[in-house]
C-alpha cells in the first residue's frame, strides 16, 4: 500500500512536468523561433511541432461537401472555385494559462484567395465573445507557410472554448494543417 501511493505521486509529479515541459523552450516552426509557451491547436492525434502542447480541435460547421482528417490536416472539399466556410473549436484544458497570445496560422487551398479568420472564445458555445479577426493569402496555390496574424488575443481564465471561424475562396479544396497559439507577456505586449 505504502508503495502504490507513493508511486502513484510520482506518476502525478512526472505528469506536472511533462505538461511544464512541453510548453517551454525554443519552439521553432516555419520562419519563427518562440521561447514562450507555445500551444498547437490542430487536428488528428497527436502534435507536430515539437516543443508546443497540443490541443485537438473539431470541426462544429461548415459548408464544404466533404471533410475529413488525414495525415494530422483538416480537409474542407468542395467542388469548382467556390466560397469555403468552417467553424473549428477547440476545449482548451483546465491548466491553459489566461493572457494575451500571438496568432499563427498554416493552411493551403487550390489557387491564392484571401481567407478570413474570426477568433471567439467563452466558458461554453452558448457563450462566445469576439475576439477579434484578421485576413491572410496564402503565398501559393497548394503551398503552405507559417504566418502571422495580425491581432493578440485575450483568453481570460473563464474561457474553456476557442472557435476559429475561417471564410475564403478556395479551388476544390481548403487545407488547415494547424494553429499556433504562442504566450505574450505583459512587456512584450506593450511594446507591440
Amino acid at each position: 500500500m505504502f508503495f502504490e501511493k507513493h508511486l502513484k505521486r510520482f506518476f502525478v509529479f512526472a505528469l506536472l512536468i511533462t505538461s511544464a515541459v512541453l510548453c517551454s523552450g525554443e519552439v521553432k516552426f516555419g520562419n519563427f523561433t518562440s521561447n514562450s509557451p507555445c500551444f498547437f491547436l490542430g487536428f488528428g492525434k497527436k502534435a507536430s511541432i515539437p516543443g508546443t502542447e497540443f490541443i485537438m480541435g473539431k470541426v462544429v460547421d461548415h459548408n464544404a461537401e466533404k471533410t475529413f482528417i488525414l495525415k494530422n490536416e483538416l480537409y474542407l472539399r468542395k467542388k469548382g472555385h467556390q466560397k469555403h466556410k468552417a467553424k473549428l473549436q477547440w476545449l482548451l484544458p483546465d491548466n491553459f494559462p489566461a493572457g494575451k497570445y500571438k496568432v499563427y496560422t498554416l493552411f493551403t487551398l487550390g489557387g491564392i484567395s484571401t481567407q478570413q479568420f474570426i477568433f471567439s472564445s467563452g466558458p461554453d458555445t452558448e457563450h462566445l465573445n469576439f475576439l477579434g479577426k484578421f485576413s491572410q493569402k496564402n503565398p501559393k496555390s497548394w503551398k503552405a507557410s507559417w504566418q502571422k496574424g495580425r491581432i493578440s488575443l485575450g483568453i481570460t481564465s473563464e474561457d474553456k472554448i476557442l472557435q476559429i471561424g475561417i471564410n475564403g475562396f478556395g479551388s476544390l479544396q481548403k487545407i488547415i494543417k494547424g494553429f499556433i497559439l504562442e504566450k505574450v507577456d505583459n512587456s512584450q505586449h506593450d511594446k507591440q
